[in-house]
């Protein structure tokens, strides 16, 4: 009996492990940069830091670095 109790909780966890989320890079995401344009770190994919901007989606490394490219996009795109 503590045998196929053992089993039963293995298949459950080996159940519910398969129906988490997949990461980000399993995804569709796709960030428009390869580096954060702010402070130059390489884009993650696991960012959340995102924005939109003329249809492509770009990834900042915090919501600091976010804004400031936002304040003036046309600038850090220019300059890339």
């Amino acid at each position: 009996m503590k045998k196929i109790i053992a089993i039963a909780l293995a298949i459950t966890a080996f159940i519910s492990c398969q129906n988490q989320p997949k990461p980000a890079t399993e995804g569709h995401v796709h960030f428009a940069n390869k580096t954060d344009y702010i402070c130059g770190m390489e884009v993650q994919a696991d960012w959340t830091d995102t924005t939109t901007y003329a249809g492509k989606t770009y990834a900042f490394c915090a919501a600091s670095c976010k804004e400031e490219f936002l304040k003036y996009p046309e600038k850090y795109l220019a300059a890339k």
